[in-house]
């Protein structure tokens, strides 16, 4: 892999469904090829470089302001 460029991106959600729905589509015209899916997330890959929505364990759906940390 070539210095610079990202391996992989885990982004949590709050509904994995509407996530999927709501960027498959869009990932998928910028050339990714679904890769894997299991019960708490989906990834989606181009060349060496993949992108993995997964859902949000319930005990952490309440907690606020994670991301200004």
């Amino acid at each position: 892999m070539s210095n610079g460029l990202l391996h992989h991106i885990e982004i949590y959600v709050s509904d994995l469904k509407r996530s999927i729905d709501f960027w498959c589509w869009y990932l998928e015209e910028l050339g990714y090829e679904p890769f894997q899916k299991w019960e708490s997330g989906q990834s989606w890959k181009i060349e060496d470089t993949y992108i993995v929505f997964v859902q949000t364990e319930e005990r952490f759906l309440d907690v606020q302001g994670l991301q200004r940390r």
